[in-house]
């Protein structure tokens, strides 16, 4: 029957049909073609989008993670901390109120440098007490099970730094051990807000569909940003096994895709689903687009359906290309959209994720930058106290004995000290200002050894106008006093020089004529002076002088800036500062 039709057909109706089957089937198979190569650019581009986010925020985390062990680390190699712990650990909560204080006043020092933790405990593994510092008190508790808790966590657990949730509260816990033999005596628990974790996955975050979460390494929900499609917890379990003791993870379901990251060896874990309709609702303009280009191919011709395929398929191949080029520590100028389509959303995407992560660039450099200036000023604020308590027993002294003029001008001295000192509007002072102030200093110590002290002034005119640290002199002549002349008799000299480099430093050498110090002692000095700003806070010796090095390390980026002590037994000591020569007047020093 149909064969008669078709031999009855005029050819040009033929033709008509012919032409007609061979473009629908044309139409068909090149927009089939330009579907299936559009939805799986978008896919891939999807895909190393949220793979590059995942990475981005496993970096992210990595730091949050050594912030808090280099401050379990300052705790495990301070001396001093370390050696209260010990005496804790052995007294119990029965120890000398003195330790306890220093146990909470060094705790108290940590939580002022960071505004993210709400308190630091401290559990004795001996008898279960607990010392608790908070930003304004200090509690000693009896456990209420956390110990227990501790110990009953796997053996094979790390005990170095663990995260946990506690309500509102994220805890990070290490166990402290002594070096000899391995015991256990206490945990250091500090907990925090999760205010810094919760910005960094809203940043990371890029579209409403997809859900970010954070385990600790017994797989405890830490913190989560959930999107709109719920995730089933039997997923998260199966991603979880899944990956195992792997650093990256991917895993693509039937309505999802899978992202896991491990962080610093495993004690952070992080999930990342993005589910498939996210793909699938960028795609439906692309799949009415096309079934409708086939409807209007049929009539125009094959042509118009490959210029199509061609139009659709190659911005997106080029955008993937773009992005894989895209380097984050030096990212190019953003694509420019110039569409409204469903590349176009992929430019706009794609270009508030590079901006994202630029900002998150920046702002981790701020926080470093606030963190030197946070150093620079509890620097400045290290005050000696034995000088005011020997200048109050000088006046006090000399008021039992005599009714004298000298009481007055000791009191002016010591007035202008403490007006020079106490002013903190100041960072940098000029030089001739500094020794202004020194020369009240020395007026004290002078009434104070019965004018054995004699001092020479040698200072360039250069020298003299250039802007220094305030409070860097006193504790370099101070030095000379606890170090070198006391033990000395007759006349005491001291020297202080300034002059300009031939490098454009600023260079001055106080020098005295004491007793000197010996070889191993001034090597050792000299190492202290060489560690870094915190280091120097929490020194328990030779604090004048790692405050001096350490405030000059911090305003300059040059390694040979700094203090160095020379001295030899019997020959007296000299002690040299090196640092930036910054010209200015006093406007510039209130600045």
């Amino acid at each position: 029957m149909i064969k008669k039709r078709l031999q009855r057909m005029s050819t040009r109706r033929k033709f008509f049909v012919s032409m007609l089957i061979f473009t629908l089937l044309s139409v068909i198979i090149v927009t089939t073609v330009a579907i299936v190569i559009t939805y799986g650019t978008m896919k891939q581009q999807v895909i190393e989008t949220h793979r590059m986010s995942a990475g981005w925020l496993q970096n992210r985390l990595e730091l949050v993670t050594k912030k808090y062990s280099e401050k379990f680390y300052d705790f495990e190699v301070d001396e001093s901390f370390k050696s209260d712990i010990l005496s804790w650990f052995s007294v119990g909560e029965n120890v000398n109120y003195s330790v306890k204080l220093r146990l909470i006043s060094e705790l108290n020092k940590t939580i002022s440098m960071d505004s993210t933790i709400n308190s630091i405990e401290l559990h004795n593994l001996n008898d279960k007490s607990v010392i608790r510092a908070e930003r304004s008190k200090a509690l000693f508790l009896s456990d209420a099970g956390y110990i227990d808790a501790w110990k009953a966590r796997d053996a094979s657990k790390q005990t170095n730094l663990v995260f946990n949730r506690e309500e509102k509260e994220i805890s990070i816990t290490h166990q402290m051990n002594r070096f000899s033999d391995n015991i256990s005596l206490a945990l250091v628990v500090i907990r925090i807000r999760p205010y810094e974790i919760q910005e960094i996955l809203e940043d990371i975050k890029t579209n409403k569909d997809e859900t970010i979460l954070i385990f600790n390494e017994e797989n405890q929900d830490i913190e989560r940003v959930e999107g709109t499609t719920p995730v089933a917890d039997e997923e998260i379990k199966r991603i979880l096994e899944r990956a195992g003791d792997k650093t990256t993870y991917e895993m693509t379901t039937s309505d999802a895709f899978w992202f896991y990251r491990s962080v610093n060896g495993g004690k952070l874990k992080i999930i990342q689903s993005v589910p498939n309709r996210t793909i699938i609702s960028a795609l439906n303009t692309t799949l009415y687009g096309g079934f409708f280009a086939a409807v209007l191919s049929i009539l125009i011709s094959l042509l118009f359906s490959l210029v199509l395929s061609h139009v659709i398929s190659k911005p997106i191949i080029s955008l993937a290309k773009e992005i894989r080029t895209i380097d984050l520590d030096n990212p190019k100028p953003q694509i420019v959209p110039n569409r409204q389509d469903e590349i176009g959303f992929l430019h706009d995407s794609f270009n508030i994720m590079v901006t994202r992560n630029r900002n998150l660039i920046l702002k981790e450099y701020q926080s470093e930058i606030n963190k030197k200036e946070a150093q620079l000023r509890a620097l400045q604020a290290q005050i000696n106290p034995h000088f005011m308590y020997n200048t109050l027993q000088v006046i006090g002294g000399m008021a039992l004995k005599k009714d004298a003029s000298e009481i007055y001008a000791i009191t002016i001295a010591l007035s202008d000290i403490m007006r020079y000192s106490l002013n903190y509007a100041k960072e940098m002072v000029v030089l001739k200002e500094e020794i202004t102030y020194l020369n009240s200093y020395l007026s004290i110590q002078n009434e104070r050894f019965a004018n054995r002290i004699q001092f020479n002034l040698k200072i360039s005119d250069a020298a003299m106008t250039a802007m220094v640290p305030k409070l860097i002199l006193q504790p370099l002549v101070e030095n000379c006093f606890e170090h070198g002349l006391f033990n000395k008799s007759g006349e005491w000299i001291i020297t202080l020089e300034g002059e300009i480099t031939d490098d454009g430093d600023l260079k001055i050498v106080v020098t005295d004529n004491g007793v000197g110090i010996g070889e191993e002692k001034i090597k050792e000095v000299n190492l202290i002076l060489q560690k870094n700003a915190e280091n120097a806070i929490k020194q328990g010796m030779h604090i004048g002088l790692c405050n001096v090095a350490s405030r000059i390390k911090l305003q300059s980026d040059n390694p040979n800036h700094g203090v160095v002590m020379e001295s030899a037994l019997g020959k007296g000591t000299q002690i040299t500062v090196l640092m930036k020569h910054v010209i200015g007047n006093e406007k510039n020093s209130r600045e």
